[in-house]
């Protein structure tokens, strides 16, 4: 007996085709379960949804390591002012998204909501897609330090307290975006 679990969320569209068909097919939900079936011709009866396993990890965090005060004061954000996290992407699928960073902080600081003009951003760039964010010199738009993939119950403790303290979060193509 052969089962094919889905190893991201982007491979069913992205990554090729599947030529041989399982015994079992594990998809993360409904949507990825259309996929199989409409672009790889997986039968229905043979789909289970099961979510996606790889990010269980990702929903354990429940609260926040720091205060709002303590974040902000470790990526110099001002605590009082709403805060926008961009989520980069890896250079395969945005090689340089500086350029969006930038429109979409000028766009706010010309929004009629003076809220809206308020905003900071703080940038989560993919590991493997940092060096662009070294151009940004802007005071409002702040670059977390290269880092890794949250792995550890530091980062991954990290990553969660960043978008609990986000007023939006905002990406082209993140597995971040699964939180």
């Amino acid at each position: 007996p052969t089962v094919l679990p889905v190893a991201g969320w982007d491979n069913l569209t992205t990554k090729g085709l599947i030529y041989i068909q399982p015994d079992l097919f594990l998809a993360w939900n409904n949507a990825h379960r259309e996929e199989a079936m409409k672009w790889h011709k997986v039968p229905a009866e043979i789909i289970k949804v099961i979510g996606a396993p790889i990010f269980d990890d990702w929903f354990a965090y429940k609260k926040p390591s720091l205060s709002k005060a303590e974040f902000c004061k470790k990526y110099g954000l001002r605590e009082a002012d709403p805060i926008f996290l961009y989520l980069g992407s890896s250079s395969n699928m945005a090689e340089n998204e500086v350029w969006l960073v930038d429109r979409l902080h000028a766009a706010l600081k010309n929004s009629q909501n003076p809220n809206l003009r308020r905003a900071q951003f703080l940038v989560r760039p993919h590991p493997a897609n940092h060096l662009n964010y070294q151009q940004i010199k802007n005071d409002d738009i702040k670059v977390a330090p290269k880092g890794t993939l949250p792995k550890s119950h530091e980062t991954m403790q990290l990553f969660y307290d960043s978008i609990y303290h986000a007023a939006a979060a905002i990406g082209i193509n993140s597995s971040s975006m699964l939180m």
